[in-house]
């Protein structure tokens, strides 16, 4: 259990289901570039430089969402984790001092 910022603790829920969110947040980028960004990156390898396929705008477009959608999940994840750690340092006290009085 985690100390809330006036010394209370904080319910293990809480902090299991944060936890859980930042997981998710950070694995989202990851999942993104495997089944996202690297198929599409995979076909581009495979084009001619003279002769691209009839609807490659299309397809760099695709590939451009997932860039997109990939970036926001990874800046997501980031404010995520600064939110966290903004958190847990005001929950916990900086001294063995201030704990003892906090109790």
């Amino acid at each position: 259990m985690e100390l809330a910022p006036d010394g209370r603790r904080l319910p293990a829920e809480g902090c299991e289901q944060v936890a859980g969110v930042l997981v998710h947040q950070v694995q989202e980028p990851f999942l993104v570039t495997r089944w996202g960004n690297v198929p599409i990156n995979g076909e581009i390898r495979g084009w001619s430089a003279t002769d691209p396929p009839a609807d490659w705008a299309e397809r760099l477009q695709r590939r451009q969402v997932f860039h997109e959608v990939r970036t926001a999940a990874a800046i997501g994840a980031f404010i995520v984790l600064l939110l966290v750690t903004a958190s847990v340092r005001g929950a916990v006290p900086a001294t063995t001092e201030a704990r003892d009085s906090a109790a």
